[in-house]
């Protein structure tokens, strides 16, 4: 009962402290979580887990900038190679995304909202039916999408991030070497979801 009473009383101590974290200036932040990618075209793709890094500058009025690299790990829904089949998934991305934070002055607490593009590319391994080794292959593409999360601000240069992500995805052309005439063209439309957490640095 007392550990939850000061786990309590230190969360409001948290939330109710001001801090000056959202001035002007230059931060980058780190972040991991939970990625599911499918829907569409891209059904064989399932969630894994991704990383990604971005450099960011930040107004004084919450509105910030940032940009930087995405990678993750999807998983595969193919349990038998009965055709050509995509499997062993990694994306590669980079990516711009501006987000508005809600500040207020008394609180370590800022929720924000956001929206990334990013240029992508999926790499995967093609499965060919009675073929023991798989081809590589790719295929560029971008994401389109957005965000909203919540930053508790630890002290006035570093702060905990969670964050939701939906987006959309379009690939353009299939580029595997042999080509092989029964593949698709192009790998297709999709959409990703993920739920990430990580940690935003300021530089003071």
């Amino acid at each position: 009962m007392k550990t939850n009473i000061f786990t309590f009383a230190l969360a409001v101590l948290l939330a109710s402290t001001p801090v000056q974290a959202q001035s002007a200036g230059f931060g980058m932040g780190f972040a991991g979580g939970y990625v599911d990618i499918g829907g569409g075209d891209l059904s064989e793709v399932q969630g894994g887990f991704g990383v990604d890094f971005a450099l960011r500058y930040r107004l004084n009025n919450g509105l910030s900038f940032g940009g930087g690299a995405e990678i993750a790990w999807p998983g595969s829904a193919v349990d038998e190679v009965i055709e050509p089949s995509f499997t062993d998934f990694q994306l590669v991305a980079v990516f711009f995304e501006p987000r508005y934070n809600f500040l207020f002055p008394v609180s370590r607490i800022s929720p924000f909202i956001g929206a990334r593009v990013s240029y992508s590319r999926l790499n995967f391994n093609v499965f060919m039916p009675g073929e023991e080794l798989p081809l590589t292959a790719d295929s560029d593409g971008v994401e389109y999408g957005g965000s909203a999360g919540i930053e508790v601000w630890l002290t006035e240069g570093v702060a905990v991030t969670v964050a939701g992500q939906v987006s959309g995805l379009s690939f353009g052309d299939v580029k595997v070497s042999p080509p092989i005439p029964d593949l698709p063209e192009k790998l297709g439309n999709g959409s990703k979801f993920a739920i990430i957490a990580g940690i935003e640095l300021l530089f003071l």
